[in-house]
């Protein structure tokens, strides 16, 4: 009423309702879904059917455990009151890239390990695997980790979300990338199938 002459124009428009919540709900668990199904066809043709099918089981836990942590946390501490949002979202689709990457280096060794040791038992291949890439899962994960507790600190309101998920997820993801391998010995041994590359 005050500025009669001054013309306004719309630059955005916003809705937020349930409508709105229930899409996002929707599309960040397709999301996750075709993310995790691309990577076990991605590991299925690099390795075997089983690692793949092992990389999965430890990529949904890292989530499904992430997601718990996450909403503990809510209503204890104030500044962690954190809602699903596009942001956590992402951190979750980079925490399942981050964890599969672990898994690949893990795999990658058990493969080398049955070329070099033809005659070497299954669980000593594993064992070898695992016992050789430990050092560098660990530096790599303490290195993101403190790059993320940086951005939790100074990142502000904005990055909170996204950088608290990605820092529940790193820690959960650096021991679970050696579930993996052991859901593939666990399948082998119970199958009676016999591992060769």
């Amino acid at each position: 009423k005050m500025y009669k002459d001054n013309k306004f124009k719309i630059i955005k428009e916003e809705k937020v309702g349930a409508q709105i919540g229930s899409e996002l709900k929707q599309d960040a668990l397709l999301s996750i879904l075709f993310g995790l199904i691309a990577i076990m066809l991605y590991m299925g043709f690099r390795f075997k059917f089983v690692f793949g099918f092992g990389a999965i089981i430890s990529l949904f836990h890292d989530v499904v455990i992430t997601l718990g942590v996450f909403s503990m946390f809510y209503g204890v501490f104030p500044g962690l009151n954190l809602e699903i949002s596009i942001t956590v979202i992402a951190a979750l689709l980079t925490l399942i890239g981050y964890s599969v990457n672990d898994s690949v280096v893990i795999f990658d060794r058990i493969r080398e390990n049955f070329t070099v040791h033809k005659t070497a038992a299954l669980e000593e291949n594993i064992n070898k695997a695992n016992n050789r890439t430990i050092r560098r899962t660990l530096v790599t994960g303490i290195g993101t980790i403190l790059a993320i507790v940086a951005l939790l600190v100074g990142g502000g309101d904005v990055l909170r979300g996204f950088s608290f998920t990605l820092l529940l997820g790193i820690v959960i993801g650096t021991y679970s990338s050696f579930l993996s391998s052991q859901i593939v010995y666990d399948y082998t041994v119970k199958m009676k199938k016999k591992m060769d590359f």
